[in-house]
């Protein structure tokens, strides 16, 4: 697939496409994925990218000391649900990919995707 030249053109522009960050491993190993006898490995396990879709919880005990993890969805759509998860919080933390810098929104195509748009 790599010699193909619209799947070139596609890959350069993956910004603008919304092409998953992990398509390059995944057609690198397409061969091997493509195997009937076909097990995913770790790093296959690694590269997938489910989209947080509602709020998801995690409950984590260390030290005695409990912390929530809360992972809200960053679509558009999702963001209304946000403001209901900050009642009594103490710390917040953003986690957003470093290759998403320069993608452009699925919902506005004329908006970069970063946190800063995001959170504005």
């Amino acid at each position: 697939l790599w010699k193909d030249e619209v799947v070139l053109q596609a890959f350069e522009r993956r910004n603008e496409l919304q092409i998953a960050d992990s398509i390059e491993y995944f057609l690198n190993n397409l061969d091997r994925i493509a195997a009937t006898n076909y097990s995913p490995s770790n790093d296959d396990f690694l590269q997938l990218r489910i989209p947080t879709t509602g709020v998801l919880e995690n409950r984590i005990l260390i030290k005695g000391s409990q912390f929530i993890f809360i992972d809200v969805g960053g679509q558009r759509s999702e963001r209304k649900k946000w403001l209901h998860q900050f009642d009594s919080v103490s710390a917040v933390i953003f986690l957003s990919a470093i290759s998403e810098y320069d993608q452009v929104l699925m919902e506005d195509r004329n908006v970069v995707r970063n946190m800063l748009n995001i959170i504005n």
